[in-house]
């Protein structure tokens, strides 16, 4: 009867190295699929929808593009905010922020001449 055999038999699954790792993996599992419902929840168009329909709003053909999502209002409305530019001897010419309703599809507002003066125009996501 010894009792080092006894007890490594009747550890626990959460005691053993494996079982730790498991129990890990799991959490971050169940963190990351939580994570993500939370940022989808709600929305019926996606970023590439939202630039789509934002163009429509334009009378110009931009060169560059920037999408966010956000929360905006007392009930968290799901929108995206998408800016369509040019540019033109390394400064801002054209730019435009159009405000879509991520749940419909909706255009919820359109700024033609936002103020720019305090960021510098750069274009890592072409059109």
């Amino acid at each position: 009867m010894s009792t080092s055999g006894g007890r490594s038999a009747g550890r626990g699954l959460r005691e053993r190295p494996l079982g730790r790792l498991l129990l890990l993996v799991g959490v971050l599992a169940a963190a990351f699929a939580a994570s993500r419902s939370c940022a989808a929840s709600g929305t019926t168009y996606d970023a590439k929808a939202a630039v789509r329909i934002a163009r429509t709003q334009l009378d110009f053909t931009p060169r560059c593009v920037q999408v966010r999502y956000l929360r905006r209002g007392v009930e968290s409305e799901p929108v995206w905010a998408v800016s369509l530019w040019t540019l033109a001897h390394g400064r801002f010419d054209r730019i435009t922020v159009v405000v879509v309703a991520a749940r419909t599809g909706r255009v919820l507002s359109v700024d033609r001449d936002p103020s720019t003066s305090s960021t510098p125009p750069q274009c890592s996501s072409p059109v």
